[in-house]
């Protein structure tokens, strides 16, 4: 669903700033084209192979520790027993704790021996410099209602508010405790779905926080994040 208001616009699209060069374009499987998603964390379009690596930036964008995400940000290599291979992972995620590097598999592929085997190498090597090494199995990602309201929120991601939409529903919410997002609409005396906006965007930035395990709609609880 599309929540944001029409007299809304945002700021630092993504598709007016370049992605940083990939270590590796090489096709992965059958999707021989790179898409694009725009990642208004980065600041720049990141580019994708697939549904299944659609949904790890959906989930990553909405993250608010996030700082940027890069594809095929570099090209490692790692040590089987018997040679050095090269390998580049999927993607990179920078966040507020550190960097981790993730590569998106099939179930089949993420229980395979080489693959287990390639994750503790790369894992262990890359520790030594305090960056993480995870396979991400393709299922993991399709979990509903977590992936729609990390589409929901990423919705009204980069908004601006220049009627001040966003502080009135921040000082509608409860310091202690929660309100449904209805409540909250109420109390800041805006359309509920320009609160809609609002909130999700609040949440985008980290300022208030839902239960992303619960469908998002009007009596969606919201909170405050813990001091």
């Amino acid at each position: 669903m599309s929540n944001r208001p029409s007299g809304q616009h945002r700021t630092n699209i993504p598709y007016r700033n370049p992605e940083p060069p990939l270590a590796h374009t090489k096709p992965k499987g059958r999707w021989t084209i790179a898409s694009g998603f725009p990642s208004y964390r980065s600041g720049y379009c990141v580019s994708y192979w697939g549904f299944e690596q659609h949904q790890f930036l959906t989930l990553a964008e909405v993250n608010p520790t996030v700082s940027s995400i890069r594809a095929r940000p570099e090209t490692l290599e790692w040590f089987d027993g018997s040679k050095w291979i090269e390998h580049t992972p999927d993607f990179g995620v920078w966040t507020d704790h550190g960097c981790g590097l993730f590569d998106i598999e099939s179930p089949a592929a993420f229980q395979s021996p080489m693959s287990q085997l390639r994750a503790k190498a790369l894992a262990r090597s890359l520790a030594r410099s305090g960056t993480s090494y995870r396979t991400v199995p393709r299922n993991e990602l399709k979990i509903q209602p977590r992936l729609g309201n990390s589409k929901d929120v990423n919705s009204c991601s980069g908004l601006v508010f220049p009627d001040g939409e966003d502080s009135r529903v921040f000082t509608a919410t409860p310091a202690v405790g929660s309100d449904t997002v209805s409540g909250i609409a109420m109390r800041s005396r805006i359309p509920v779905g320009e609160a809609f906006a609002a909130i999700l965007n609040l949440v985008w930035r980290g300022v208030l926080k839902i239960d992303m395990g619960t469908e998002f709609s009007h009596a969606s609880m919201v909170r405050r994040p813990l001091p």
